[in-house]
């Protein structure tokens, strides 16, 4: 057999079928942070919540960007750019507070 042929049997042909299984985007509703982190900083913490009022209007910021996302390298590196606070987020409070508010956000 020639390397020709071989080469053939390789390449996709017309009517070919993918193992790929095509699922589309999660949607999630717009909601804010910003009470549930105010409620938990002022009854926990000896900080009035007040002390974060920038920080909670860019993380709904980043969540309202990401609700709304398009398909570019800009939006991906919103997207990370959000990830990164929802990590750092997760690491500020206990485990159990940060899954009630994952669940309230993305599993409504």
């Amino acid at each position: 057999m020639s390397s020709k042929g071989s080469a053939n049997r390789l390449s996709p042909t017309k009517g070919s079928e993918t193992n790929m299984l095509a699922s589309g985007f999660k949607r999630t509703e717009r909601i804010s942070w910003t009470p549930f982190l105010r409620d938990y900083i002022s009854n926990s913490y000896a900080e009035h919540p007040d002390l974060y009022t920038d920080d909670f209007r860019i993380l709904d910021e980043l969540r309202n960007d990401c609700i709304y996302l398009e398909s570019s390298q800009k939006g991906l590196n919103r997207l990370i750019k959000y990830y990164g606070q929802l990590v750092f987020i997760s690491s500020k409070f206990p485990i159990d507070v940060s899954q009630i508010f994952f669940s309230l956000l993305f599993f409504k």
